[in-house]
């Protein structure tokens, strides 16, 4: 079964530190991995830095002849020079070299050298991380074995997301014996080696995902339409629009703000009218944030075994997109984040998605329970065809 990873949950690599492209082949070693950070040379972060702290300084002495000039402007730099700091910080803490060898792993950071035998690593962990290329950044697969020391974990291969390291990944499990982490929204679900390979279609047909027998109708929000083309094929589409109630909902802390904001002005200007002036400034605000709900849209499509989702609020878990797909077969986990307003995650052999982030709470359960459904009634994986078919000469004639 699929668990929840939450103690040993801690960000990927940073981008700045891994090559653009790796692949350690454990039939050739030893290896030698080098990961460095390019900060100051190619981003400039650590002169950006200086400059941040030069400036939150000089306002500081600003602050001693004019506080209400310096200690804003101070603050507001601090917080940025803090932010930098923090970011070189985390690149420079993972900045090592590692060696791979067919005993053990050498990591190696300054003089200072670590050897780590193969059977204190955990997991292997695929992860979708924006990786340096030259100015700029693009979207990769890495993965890793994973330590409970972070510093001692050990990129094994750093592909183009548009690659399939599935089978590669499928070797190292075979190899290393360890569970797979899968990069959601949140955490990480967790495969043991028995159960790596299977699909989500898979897990539906052996009665390990339920899903009720009979649907409701979709909530609000949510759209359902369903026509036969002119081949013949069913096309499935499933409007996603947030509704004008869940987004008060989720907005309800900052109504309270904004009223408690406005009784702030009656009472300090000593009359009622002073706080109706502040509510009535406030209304545009939130007139603009409720057209803004009938801005965003997604939509779902299931065809010819593939779901592709469109819209405005999708993500890819690490970036924002405009539209992804992923056949059926190639799905290895479907779940309901845990966390508000993140919708479903669809982790298949090439990346991580996430979408219905628009829907009510009933909704994401409503999407969820249909894409079983659909699944179980009127979706045959390639497995099961092919069963079907050595048990049937005739059927698998027609076909």
């Amino acid at each position: 079964m699929a668990t929840d990873n939450g103690w040993l949950v801690w960000s990927p690599l940073p981008y700045s530190v891994l090559p653009s492209h790796l692949r350690v082949d454990f039939d050739a070693l030893p290896v030698e991995i080098d990961l460095q950070p390019g900060f100051l040379k190619k981003s400039g972060t650590g002169i950006l830095l200086l400059f941040t702290a030069s400036v939150t300084l000089l306002c500081l002495l600003v602050s001693l002849v004019k506080p209400l000039l310096g200690l804003p402007l101070a603050a507001f730099t601090g917080v940025i020079a803090y932010m930098l700091g923090q970011r070189l910080k985390r690149s420079w803490m993972y900045s090592r070299t590692i060696i791979v060898t067919t005993e053990n792993v050498k990591v190696r950071r300054g003089a200072k050298v670590d050897i780590v035998p193969y059977d204190e690593y955990i997991a292997i962990r695929k992860t979708n991380v924006l990786v340096r290329e030259g100015k700029s950044a693009i979207l990769c697969t890495v993965l890793e074995l994973v330590h409970p020391q972070p510093r001692l974990c050990v990129p094994i291969c750093v592909a183009f997301n548009v690659e399939n390291v599935e089978p590669l990944l499928h070797d190292y499990v075979q190899r290393f014996g360890l569970p797979v982490w899968r990069q959601a929204k949140n955490r990480y679900i967790v495969r043991q080696p028995n159960e790596f390979g299977q699909r989500f279609a898979d897990r539906v047909f052996s009665g390990e995902v339920v899903a009720p027998s009979l649907l409701p109708p979709p909530p609000a929000g949510i759209e359902f339409q369903s026509h036969v083309d002119e081949s013949g094929q069913e096309i499935v589409r499933i409007p996603i629009r947030q509704t004008l109630t869940s987004y008060i909902a989720y907005r309800s802390f900052f109504i309270v703000v904004l009223l408690g904001f406005c009784g702030w002005v009656a009472s300090f200007s000593g009359t009622i009218y002073g706080g109706m002036i502040a509510f009535v400034v406030a209304i545009p605000f939130w007139i603009i944030g409720a057209v803004s709900v009938f801005r965003k849209h997604e939509e779902l499509e299931l065809k010819d075994g593939v779901l592709t989702a469109r819209g405005n609020q999708l993500s890819n878990i690490v970036s924002d997109v405009k539209e992804w797909s992923a056949p059926l077969s190639s799905i290895a986990e479907l779940f309901l984040d845990a966390q508000p307003n993140t919708g479903l995650t669809v982790i298949s052999d090439k990346r991580s998605h996430s979408f219905g982030s628009l829907a009510s709470k009933a909704g994401r359960q409503w999407l969820y329970d249909y894409l079983v459904h659909y699944i179980r009634e009127r979706y045959v994986p390639e497995a099961v065809q092919a069963v079907a078919a050595a048990k049937s000469p005739s059927l698998g004639a027609n076909q």
